[in-house]
């Protein structure tokens, strides 16, 4: 048990004496909300609506940035549109890249994956072929399918809640139009990408 013990308080002052500092020299350190967890960090602290407690947090740190800790990582906040601005448009080149996933960006995507990819040279060609694809003139010349999906949607929404239930227009049946709108959108997608459409 005493070796184990050992092994263990070597193990941490070795930790603590060859980690590297989460901030480089010369630099003050970001404000951080207290009560942050050892390892964990602040993950059980966000609860079931973690947009509400970044925001307390970021009104109780008095902030534009501050940092918490997600595990091992460190996650920097951003709370206004004038730091967003500053730091992910002005200074894209430093500040714009992701976090580099091995499982995400290459076992699944095979590093294809411009959402995933890191701020480099392969990235500057994705997101030239992915603005060229999304342009408003390329957007614009789908707008005849758009609406021509949109109408039958609105058509069998309608169909639905007053035909087929018996009711009228002026008192139609409520129904949920979330699957509609989801195969809706599926089709656009479809139809655009692939030719094809669900039913």
């Amino acid at each position: 048990m005493i070796p184990y013990l050992i092994l263990a308080i070597f193990l941490g002052l070795w930790y603590y004496f060859t980690k590297k500092p989460s901030v480089p020299s010369g630099l003050k350190p970001l404000p951080s909300p207290p009560g942050d967890i050892f390892y964990i960090g602040h993950i059980g602290l966000l609860g079931a609506k973690p947009h509400e407690t970044l925001t307390k947090w970021a009104q109780e740190l008095n902030s534009e940035i501050y940092s918490i800790k997600m595990g091992r990582l460190n996650a920097i906040i951003l709370n206004t549109d004038k730091i967003v601005g500053e730091l992910l448009q002005k200074r894209g080149a430093i500040y714009s890249s992701r976090l580099d996933s091995e499982y995400l960006s290459h076992g699944i995507f095979r590093g294809a994956n411009v959402a995933l990819c890191q701020y480099n040279d392969y990235f500057k060609k994705l997101r030239a072929i992915t603005v060229g694809i999304f342009t408003p003139q390329q957007i614009e010349s789908h707008n005849s399918l758009i609406d021509k999906v949109t109408k039958e949607m609105l058509s069998e929404i309608i169909y639905t809640s007053t035909v087929s239930s018996n009711s009228s227009l002026s008192n139609p049946e409520p129904i949920n139009p979330r699957s509609y709108i989801r195969r809706t959108t599926l089709n656009i997608i479809l139809t655009v990408i692939a030719g094809v459409t669900t039913t």
